[in-house]
């Protein structure tokens, strides 16, 4: 897979994150600054190479996904440590373990109103 169609690739698991998400490129742009239609030509994959801004979206909707408070320490070392036993240290091989690793993120459910709550309750029946 080359750069360009692995930026095709991201970007339409980030627009699908998003849509999950009920983000619109409006609420997309106003917080990452940046215009609807710069927002609409980076979920589309139309850029010929990673840009900052296509870095922000992404960032954005996978923040977006994240339940408030889900980072920890302990789970970045764990990533760390997984990482560095399957990286073979070279920037192509960093760029395709980046993409499976974003494309998990569509297996995310996306966030509920109730803080949770009924899926706790379910496990307790």
């Amino acid at each position: 897979m080359n750069a360009l169609s692995s930026l095709v690739a991201e970007a339409q698991l980030i627009a699908a994150k998003a849509k999950g998400l009920s983000l619109s490129q409006t609420d997309i742009a106003r917080a990452t600054g940046a215009s609807q239609s710069q927002v609409s030509r980076v979920l589309a994959g139309a850029g010929k190479r990673r840009s900052k801004l296509f870095d922000k979206v992404c960032k954005y909707v996978n923040s977006a996904a994240m339940p408030a408070g889900s980072t920890s320490k302990a789970g970045a070392a764990e990533l760390e440590r997984a990482l560095s036993e399957v990286w073979d240290g070279t920037e192509a091989h960093a760029e395709a373990l980046a993409l499976v690793i974003r494309s998990l993120g569509v297996f995310t459910a996306p966030p509920r109103g109730d803080g949770g709550r009924a899926s706790k309750a379910a496990g307790k029946r």
